[in-house]
């Protein structure tokens, strides 16, 4: 019996350090679903943009928002509301991406086109009745320099004439339509930061999110979906043809959705769940009612798979689930979450002044990055929750919400022994 024990104990230390690899991020639904028509690039930049709104969720909580008997419920405090959403930017070499490629995503972008569903309001700021869709973002580009390069081949000819551009994507979210975009009352998903850079299909993070979702509202494992539920999920809505003005039915025969879409995607989150880089997968079963057995099923039954990353991330999660030394005061240290998307109580902060100088100094040192000049005018307070607490002005605090610190807060992640998905910097403003 003990053997057994202690084999159970290991296996789970090993998923645990499995889970503890992984960069764990929470994107609001109501977000995600005004992305279902991009690609694989666009989306892995949709969830770039959400990688940044971390800090934001880390507050929702923390500053008690998510208590608030309101919806839509804002991710963004009513001040940011009412008078903007700091921009930032995404640098596209954090996203594995080459000077070389920057014209192909400068185009990709610029033909994102996320819109968000919300009430229409009068003059007076009152409901007319009607629903209308407005753009996410105000402004969402690669910006180019002005200048021009060239390139020529053997014979001097000139092959390449383009321009340059910054190595940035430059982000504004849409303030007025900010707390339908951003719904946290809609839930949120956990997962892997990197779910879309993961995939191989297109559909692959559209169909994992839609799972997500409706077994967080349902609490269950299988879950049935009809196939205008899952077409529209993955933006698959009939259309009109703009040169023949007819209507046309995506993936009309079901045979050809199951084989080009279902199966596709289940063979890639399987792939990516040997890797462990999904936290689930899923089998499923058409279902015909009245002895049919062609045309579109009368709905599809998924039954969702946890895999050893959602397992292990589960376990890590869980207060009393044997670990390793290491691992335990990681986790003691972690934001005690669900898998799916409850939303998490406010935590207790513990404050040790001072405590940490030495690891503070280590990461000055180490660290020569973009943020090193707010760094460097930052004063340190101590440790908060296993974090460094650093007190700024308020002109670095709007600076520091718009640069990508993600290189930083590794490497004081790394110093401290603090799980992927927490943050080891926080900040204060100075009144």
């Amino acid at each position: 019996m003990m053997d057994k024990t202690m084999n159970r104990q290991t296996e789970q230390t090993q998923l645990m350090e499995i889970a503890l690899q992984e960069v764990w991020n929470k994107t609001p639904f109501s977000y995600f679903r005004s992305g279902t028509k991009l690609t694989l690039l666009q989306t892995d930049t949709m969830l770039m943009v959400s990688d940044h709104l971390q800090q934001y969720i880390g507050d929702y909580f923390n500053l008690g928002l998510n208590r608030a008997d309101v919806k839509p419920r804002a991710l963004f405090s009513k001040y940011m509301l009412e008078h903007g959403i700091p921009p930032f930017r995404i640098y596209l070499a954090d996203m594995g991406i080459t000077p070389s490629h920057y014209k192909s995503v400068r185009e990709a972008i610029d033909e994102m086109n996320m819109l968000v569903d919300h009430p229409e309001l009068d003059d007076s700021g009152k409901p007319t009745g009607h629903i209308i869709y407005s753009p996410v973002f105000t402004k969402f580009r690669v910006p180019m320099t002005g200048d021009f390069y060239r390139k020529r081949d053997d014979k001097g000819e000139v092959v390449v004439d383009s321009a340059r551009h910054y190595g940035y994507i430059e982000v504004e979210i849409n303030k007025d339509v900010a707390q339908y975009a951003f719904d946290m009352s809609q839930g949120y998903a956990i997962h892997p930061k990197l779910i879309a850079r993961y995939a191989t299909k297109q559909k692959t993070p559209d169909i994992y999110f839609k799972l997500k979702e409706i077994m967080g509202k349902e609490k269950r494992s299988r879950v049935k979906l009809t196939m205008p539920e899952i077409k529209k999920a993955l933006g698959f809505e009939p259309f009109k043809d703009e040169q023949t003005g007819e209507w046309v039915v995506p993936y009309a025969k079901f045979a050809h959705f199951k084989t080009k879409v279902l199966d596709a995607v289940k063979d890639d989150l399987d792939r990516m769940a040997r890797e462990n880089h999904t936290d689930i997968t899923f089998d499923y079963q058409p279902v015909y009612l009245n002895g049919r057995q062609r045309g579109d099923p009368d709905y599809i039954e998924f039954t969702i798979v946890s895999t050893d990353l959602g397992i292990g991330y589960s376990l890590l999660t869980k207060k009393d689930t044997p670990a390793t030394d290491e691992a335990k005061e990681r986790k003691r240290e972690a934001v005690q979450q669900e898998l799916f998307a409850d939303e998490m109580k406010p935590q207790v902060q513990d404050f040790v002044a001072g405590d940490g100088s030495d690891l503070w100094a280590q990461l000055l040192d180490g660290y020569d990055g973009s943020a090193r000049p707010l760094l460097v005018r930052a004063e340190y307070l101590g440790l908060q929750d296993g974090a460094f607490l650093v007190c700024v002005s308020e002109d670095d605090d709007r600076q520091w919400r718009t640069i990508d610190d993600g290189s930083l807060q590794q490497m004081g992640r790394q110093i401290l022994s603090l799980p992927s998905f927490m943050p080891s910097i926080r900040r204060t403003v100075r009144r």
